[in-house]
């Protein structure tokens, strides 16, 4: 326990976890299901929320974006998510130890997002062009991020993508 010396009230250490947002509105964003179907992932403003369908509960992420969250991705082994907000700053979050890997900035507003089916890489939407980065690993390193590749000059903006089945090519829409 602490005292302040100027007022003399008792200052205690409090450390809250948030597991339920009520009344905050789903304004975008995208549900998704975790690989195993147990769970459903939804943004809602700027955090995270994890429905377990199986024992009924909702728990938010120990995480918060900026802005509210405009897109996020679930890896295809359930390992990472990544939540873009409005403004392109993503945070990148591994599911399994519940911690915070990565916080970057796209700079520029992402329109989709999608991880490659063997969790390797993802791609990216934004105005006329796509990017496919590899994903961070559980390690430390000094780039985590590496541009794998840059598309642009398309005839109009990019808003959906998908990847086939054994990564190696990708389509856009």
């Amino acid at each position: 326990m602490f005292v302040c010396h100027f007022c003399y009230w008792p200052l205690m250490k409090i450390s809250y976890k948030l597991s339920h947002i009520c009344g905050n509105v789903f304004q975008n964003g995208n549900l998704l299901f975790t690989p195993d179907g147990n769970s459903i992932v939804s943004p809602i403003g700027n955090r995270v929320s994890m429905y377990d369908l199986i024992n009924h509960k909702s728990t938010a992420l120990p995480f918060e974006n900026r802005k509210n969250i405009r897109r996020i991705a679930v890896s295809p082994d359930g390992r990472m998510l990544i939540s873009i907000d409005i403004e392109g700053n993503s945070i990148f979050f591994n599911m399994a130890r519940r911690l915070v890997l990565l916080h970057f900035n796209f700079k520029r507003k992402v329109y989709d997002i999608a991880f490659s089916p063997d969790s390797t890489m993802f791609a990216i939407t934004f105005g006329r062009g796509c990017q496919i980065w590899r994903c961070p690993n559980t390690k430390l390193e000094f780039c985590p991020l590496t541009l794998l590749l840059n598309t642009s000059g398309l005839n109009d903006d990019v808003i959906c993508l998908d990847w086939s089945t054994d990564s190696n090519s990708i389509m856009m829409g």
